[in-house]
Formats: structure tokens, C-alpha cells, sequence
């Protein structure tokens, strides 16, 4: 159901309240479901941008098992941690073991980052991730591989489905890290951006993220959370009270698609 905050909600955003998770998840289902029908009836492809994160967990097998077609859908992601494809905070294996299955693995997943992107001089800890800070080289050849592979996925976007943290942050773009403001920036070209979390953010591993700008190149966007935290920091943020420079206000004032927030408790 629609919020009565509806209306005092900034631009094009709008918040649906669901009275349990399985209703959530219906949600995101028939959301994404008529996302896909409508693109490949219009345009005869659909192109996804899909999340990491635990509450996704929750509803990508059952957009997996969606009869859709499949095989004209492309499909990658909104941020990625540098880790190996196979590591336990790998978005990449997110999806691939909860998304692209059954029916769903038909698609064409486009990863933002393949194992040689990640080679650099620098270390690794003991569980596979890069350690420290990125360096300058290493994210600009990071970026530049991204960028090269996401420019082959039809654009805009047909649906952006986003997870939020309880500090607002969507995708990899986090208040108050280094670079935020450029990330955040509606006319910086740029569709993507290495990310190294401010204190305090986990896991502490340094990430490439789509910005901004990539994320408003689409047809609708939705962002899906559970917990009073996670809404209270939607509301805030949405209606200019974040403290740091935030994606959700980002969007508040730059979105010119409907931004539609998915929550329940």
C-alpha cells in the first residue's frame, strides 16, 4: 500500500509499505516481472541492474523461477566488493547462485568485475579480498574495464533494483566516503567508481560502484529494505535531514523516473 508520506516525499519518490516479507517479495516479483514483459514487447530486450545484499536473498528465487524470456535479458550489477568471484562477499556469486538459476540462467549477466581486473601488485588477506587502499593504476584500469562491458548492455536501464543500508547508501555510494560528491554528481560522465567505505562499514572491503549518473540512465528504479532503521533513513534522507551527502537526496532532487521505496518491517 502507498504511504501517506507519499505527498510530502521530494520529486518522483514514493514509498509502499508491505505488511510482511512474502509481501515484499511479491512486490519486487510483479515489479521486475512487468519490467521485463513491457521492454521486450516495446524494445525486444530487457536490461537489469540488480543488488547484492541479504534482503535479495529473499526474493531472487522467485524471479528465478519467473516464466519469462529470459534469453533476452541482460543483466548486471549496481556495485561489487573486490573480492574473487567466489568469495563469500562477492555480489557476483550472489547472484549467480541465488538469481541465475533455473529458468533465469538463460540471461546474459554482465559482471562489473572479472577475476584479471582485479590483478594488481598489491596484496590480498587471507580471505581473497584486496587489502588497503586502491590504488590510482589498479581503479583506473578497474573502471575502465567496467565501463567498456556495461557499454555493451542496452540503455537506459529497463529497472535499477537497489538494496539501502541504515546509512542510506545505495549501491557502493556511501556518505561520507572519499569522493562521494563526484560520484554523486547528476552531469559527471563517469558510469561507475571505486569506493573505498568510510570507518566503520562492513565488510571493510574497497568496491566499484555504479554512480549516480549510471543509475538515473534507466526507466524506473526501486529500492528495497526491511527494519524501522532502514526507513527512517530513507525519510530522512529523502527530505534533505541526511547529515553527509546522500544518494537517496541525490535522487530526491535528480530523478526524473518513478523512485519507488519497497519496505517492510
Amino acid at each position: 500500500m502507498s504511504s501517506e508520506l507519499d505527498h510530502l516525499l521530494p520529486g518522483t519518490l514514493s514509498l509502499r509499505i508491505c505488511d510482511s516479507k512474502a509481501a515484499l517479495v511479491q512486490a519486487v516479483t510483479a515489479s521486475l516481472r512487468d519490467a521485463v514483459l513491457a521492454a521486450v514487447q516495446q524494445r525486444g530486450e530487457a536490461s537489469l541492474v540488480v543488488t547484492g545484499g541479504s534482503t535479495a536473498r529473499a526474493y531472487y528465487p522467485q524471479i528465478a523461477a519467473l516464466d519469462l524470456p529470459w534469453q533476452r535479458v541482460q543483466i548486471t550489477l549496481s556495485d561489487e566488493r573486490l573480492v574473487a568471484a567466489d568469495h563469500a562477499d562477492s555480489n557476483q556469486r550472489l547472484v549467480r547462485e541465488q538469481l541465475l538459476q533455473g529458468r533465469a540462467a538463460a540471461a546474459r549477466f554482465v559482471p562489473l568485475v572479472i577475476e584479471r581486473d582485479s590483478a594488481s601488485d598489491r596484496g590480498h588477506d587471507a580471505a581473497g579480498g584486496l587489502v588497503g587502499s586502491i590504488a590510482e593504476g589498479t581503479a583506473q584500469h578497474l573502471i575502465a574495464a567496467a565501463t567498456e562491458r556495461l557499454q555493451t548492455l542496452a540503455r537506459p536501464f529497463d529497472l535499477v533494483l537497489l538494496g539501502m543500508g541504515a546509512d542510506s547508501h545505495l549501491a557502493s555510494l556511501f556518505p561520507g566516503a572519499a569522493g562521494i560528491e563526484a560520484a554523486l554528481d547528476p552531469a559527471n560522465p563517469a558510469l561507475c567508481c571505486t569506493v573505498v567505505p568510510p570507518a566503520g562499514v562492513e565488510p571493510a572491503l574497497p568496491r566499484l560502484s555504479l554512480t549516480l549518473a549510471a543509475l538515473l540512465d534507466s526507466r524506473r528504479i526501486l529500492i528495497v529494505a526491511t527494519g524501522l532503521a532502514k526507513r527512517d533513513a530513507f525519510e530522512r534522507a529523502a527530505l534533505g535531514h541526511w547529515p553527509l551527502p546522500s544518494p537517496v537526496q541525490a535522487l530526491a532532487r535528480h530523478a526524473r523516473q518513478p523512485v519507488e521505496f519497497i519496505w517492510c518491517r
